[in-house]
């Protein structure tokens, strides 16, 4: 089944929170940190939540913890994962925690709120899913045993960790039956809507209250129709939440939960719950003046939550509808540009219509490169900025450039020459003729060298295509489909080449003999002796290349030494090339 990243943190419902703090004991013995319990709110005010657990009793040594953490961050990732695992009891040892740390989490419903905020990012069953599958009391206590305290969960839930199991694969079915994945955000909301109302029937014995329920027993209340709707919308890749409030009704109110979907930059209300028992559309992606029967809690009425959730003020128009981007890439993954340049990055989505559902651009470093809403880059200082481009209508796309800032600063006095002569032979990609002193990536390497080969021997024609699933992007994908089947490189493995990574001299060293072979037509055997005092640091699969790359005077050592684990620069490399030709073509 699909997974997909979901939507910004949630808003923990009102709570009731008990905050215990013992007074300090002997340093021997276990030292009582306090229990919390929180009760969630929940739909359908019938429900009644059992009795909360007891507080636990200090265990005069320290069980045996299911989860050891020494970071908060850690703590969260792990409450998470064993609450979707549905585990009811669970201790979780925190290594290197202060009193004062573990304070700041159990005040209030911290470590809850954190919890419902965290994005595991393989699975749609945590965030507002996770949170309206808690049930009754949830209580977490905390014992200190010098360095390290030990957390203790007690938790029950509207479901197995069978029965989600059973949605999901549930799920997954309905959705590849409707055959939704080629349609508009719109309609696959439609699409989703709809099944439910016609599967599912309201649960007037208010005893069923999951998306498990609505699916095995067809039937649920409102908290159960909102958690399906959830799932299958997430699985679908329509941005999705739930909230929880009061519908009203006339003068009656009751606790109710509905959904919140986005299409293209806004939100729309979606109650199905009611869609379903009033056999109506009149709550399918409403905007905000269509809804004033329904009332949000206030923690999903915050100055923050609206910013993060723009609702439309009008009812859904089909006019607005986005097409889904499944695809989305950079024409070319890399590049280098001048400081004080201006370039725009093209990029490719698919299907072409798909534009609509719109683009984010960020970069790593503004102080390097800066980009604008249309993948407009200022390069503004020397280094390396990731630019990255993502989708915005729900398919958590994203494809990432890598831009190295350079100055506009000549080749070395040393190097000037040659750099000019192999320019002028046609040979340097436009890409690198700046940046000289920059270390030379593997595509760029790869097609220097290729270009060598052709400049000498003439044209090479590739016959099949490489086995590397990383190079498409990549401005001298050509080349080193070419540099496979001449065989001068190798990948990484057997389907990614990495064009982005670096090259250290020994392995540049293979490279340049294989491809002297080439075109001189004639063995690379060497037995030369080597003068570098870090000859014997030089890996056995590489001396043989060291050997004939320094008996042929294309590489030569760094005053000394060779240095095989070292980098080659651009300009050293333009200048192995011309010397090359120079020697073999002419």
């Amino acid at each position: 089944m699909k997974k997909l990243r979901k939507q910004a943190a949630l808003v923990l419902t009102a709570a009731v929170i008990v905050l215990a703090v013992t007074a300090a004991a002997p340093p021997a013995r276990p030292v009582g940190l306090g229990t919390v319990r929180y009760t969630p709110a929940l739909p359908d005010a019938a429900w009644t939540a059992a009795a909360s657990p007891s507080a636990a009793k200090p265990p005069a040594a320290a069980a045996a913890a299911d989860v050891t953490v020494s970071d908060y961050d850690a703590l969260v990732a792990a409450v998470a994962r064993l609450y979707v695992a549905r585990d009811t009891q669970f201790r979780i040892r925190y290594d290197g925690i202060t009193h004062k740390e573990v304070g700041a989490i159990l005040d209030g419903n911290k470590i809850w709120e954190d919890v419902f905020s965290y994005d595991l990012k393989e699975t749609t069953s945590d965030l507002d899913y996770l949170r309206f599958n808690m049930r009754g009391t949830m209580q977490v206590s905390s014992w200190s045993y010098g360095s390290f305290v030990l957390f203790e969960f007690n938790q029950s839930y509207w479901t197995t960790a069978e029965q989600e199991a059973y949605v999901d694969e549930t799920a997954a079915a309905i959705l590849d039956e409707l055959n939704i994945s080629e349609l508009s955000q719109g309609g696959k909301v439609r699409a989703i809507h709809d099944y439910i109302v016609h599967n599912v029937e309201y649960d007037d014995t208010l005893t069923k209250y999951s998306a498990y329920d609505a699916l095995y027993s067809k039937r649920t209340v409102c908290n159960g129709y909102t958690l399906l709707m959830y799932k299958m919308l997430a699985e679908a890749g329509v941005p999705v939440r739930a909230i929880l409030g009061k519908g009203f009704n006339g003068d009656r109110s009751e606790i109710h939960a509905w959904n919140i979907v986005r299409i293209g930059a806004v939100w729309y209300n979606i109650d199905v719950t009611w869609d379903d028992t009033a056999r109506t559309d009149a709550y399918f992606l409403k905007g905000a003046a269509g809804f004033t029967d329904h009332v949000r809690d206030s923690q999903y009425d915050t100055d923050s939550f609206h910013a993060a959730h723009p609702m439309s003020p009008v009812d859904f128009d089909p006019s607005r509808d986005v097409t889904p981007i499944r695809s989305i890439a950079f024409e070319i993954s890399a590049g280098a540009y001048a400081v004080g340049s201006r370039v725009a990055l093209p990029v490719s989505v698919s299907p072409a219509e798909a534009a609509g559902g719109g683009l984010v651009w960020s970069s790593s470093d503004p102080e390097v490169a800066v980009v604008d809403e249309s993948g407009v880059v200022t390069v503004l200082s020397e280094g390396v900025a990731f630019i990255t481009v993502a989708t915005t209508d729900g398919g958590g796309l994203a494809a990432t450039f890598t831009l190295t800032a350079v100055g506009d600063s000549p080749p070395s006095d040393w190097a000037a020459a040659d750099i000019m002569a192999l320019t002028a032979r046609g040979v340097v990609p436009e890409q690198l003729q700046l940046g000289y002193q920059l270390p030379i990536r593997r595509g760029e390497f790869t097609a220097l060298m290729v270009n060598v080969v052709e400049q000498v021997l003439g044209p090479y024609t590739t016959s099949s295509a490489p086995p590397f699933e990383d190079i498409a992007a990549s401005p001298y994908s050509m080349q080193i489909a070419k540099g496979y089947q001449l065989g001068l490189i190798n990948g990484m493995s057997s389907v990614s080449f990495e064009p982005e990574g670096t090259l250290t001299r020994e392995q540049c060293a293979k490279i340049i003999s294989i491809a002297a072979g080439l075109v001189s037509q004639s063995g690379i055997e060497s037995d030369a002796a080597l003068p570098f005092d870090d000859s014997p640091s030089i890996q056995s699969w590489a001396v043989p290349y060291v050997r004939y790359a320094y008996e042929n005077g294309l590489m030569q050592g760094t005053g000394s030494n060779f240095e095989p684990a070292g980098l080659l620069t651009r300009e050293q490399a333009m200048v192995i090339a011309e010397r090359m030709i120079e020697r073999y073509g002419y």
